[in-house]
């Protein structure tokens, strides 16, 4: 393989999926040492996103079956994690929230990820530091909108680029 790549950004986003799979390794080394399984990990981590989710979008999220996610939220329930209530607006709709403890969990982990990148990044100079920041952000906005939209059935071809 050279080492140019032909289209605009394969580069990156080779690195960025060598990037993702070493954090799927340190998350899952991170879950070990918390006494989690990754699947925990990864559920809490939607708490950081939102306080309170429905049992049905959580299903969604994760991309698991709504018995494995029953499961799942039986075990962090059982640790304290999370707590499950019914919707006072819809009673048909159970909604998920992280407990303190469950808080604390997730403060644990991001100190810990925090840490770990303060390491690796810490060769570089902070503007490069931010201008990578940026190039991030921006290419998480636009893969965020790709995925929001093939959510809503708007064009689900992921193949395309989001070009259409």
């Amino acid at each position: 393989m050279s080492g140019r790549e032909g289209a605009p950004g394969e580069r990156l986003v080779r690195q960025l999926l060598r990037y993702a799979a070493l954090l799927r390794r340190i998350e899952h080394k991170l879950a070990r040492e918390l006494k989690l399984r990754r699947s925990d990990l990864r559920c809490l981590e939607e708490f950081a996103l939102q306080q309170d989710i429905p049992v049905k979008a959580l299903t969604h999220r994760l991309g698991v079956s709504g018995s494995h996610v029953s499961h799942l939220l039986d075990r962090l329930e059982g640790m304290r994690l999370i707590k499950r209530r019914i919707d006072p607006e819809d009673r048909r709709v159970v909604v998920v929230s992280r407990t303190a403890r469950g808080e604390r969990a997730l403060e644990q982990l991001y100190r810990r990820l925090y840490s770990l990148h303060a390491v690796a990044w810490s060769g570089l100079e902070e503007s490069r530091i931010e201008a990578s920041t940026v190039v991030l952000e921006t290419v998480n906005r636009h893969l965020g909108s790709l995925v929001e939209r093939s959510e809503a059935g708007c064009g689900s071809d992921f193949g395309s680029g989001g070009r259409e």
